[in-house]
């Protein structure tokens, strides 16, 4: 297990917080450096400070997600 949520769990989650997501697949990733890291970029993504976020073209193909 790799102690993600699921995205059912994700999803409910979001709804129970007013937060409804368009239709369409959804998926889950982590910043996986460390938990310190993960919240770290987190205060900046809701401090506004970081807006976007990134992922390598070879790991997305690889992935089946890529264009």
């Amino acid at each position: 297990m790799s102690g993600q949520p699921t995205v059912a769990e994700v999803v409910t989650a979001l709804a129970a917080r007013g937060v409804r997501l368009p239709a369409g697949p959804v998926r889950l990733d982590s910043y996986r450096d460390s938990a310190a890291l993960s919240r770290d970029l987190l205060a900046l993504i809701r401090a506004g400070v970081k807006r976007a976020g990134t992922g390598l073209l070879w790991a997305i193909e690889a992935d089946g997600a890529g264009g």
